[in-house]
């Protein structure tokens, strides 16, 4: 486990205005899972891609984008919490979403992470 100071969370508004290719430490409330999608990028090569939706204390939401082996691996159901460090910034049509990648770190409904906790006891009944 990573001590609470290893993560450097960003607010779901603030990872919308950082640059493609950054990272970013999030935190948020699963409020949506899509199912997988097989797509074909610019270079011609066919992925996996499973979108997900997560939503803050304020109600921000963003979309998270499962690759290839973790599309299908991750099991997320909503009301999920999902702590990420180490998330890319991907963006496509001008609207910005977070890739977790092979090197970034998930972890799901983590009590003993202070941030999970107060998002948890926030909004056990808010969000929808």
């Amino acid at each position: 486990m990573l001590p609470q100071n290893a993560y450097n969370f960003k607010s779901i508004e603030e990872a919308k205005l950082l640059e493609p290719g950054e990272f970013v430490d999030i935190c948020g409330i699963v409020t949506k899972v899509d199912d997988i999608q097989d797509i074909t990028v610019k270079n011609g090569s066919k992925l996996t891609k499973r979108p997900v939706i997560i939503t803050d204390a304020n109600c921000n939401t963003i979309e998270i984008a499962l690759w290839n082996n973790l599309s299908k691996t991750i099991e997320l159901n909503l009301k999920d919490i999902i702590i990420i460090k180490r998330g890319k910034i991907g963006n496509f049509r001008n609207t910005n979403y977070i890739s977790v990648l092979q090197s970034s770190m998930l972890k799901i409904n983590d009590m003993e992470n202070e941030e999970s906790k107060r998002l948890s006891e926030q909004n056990k009944d808010d969000i929808k």
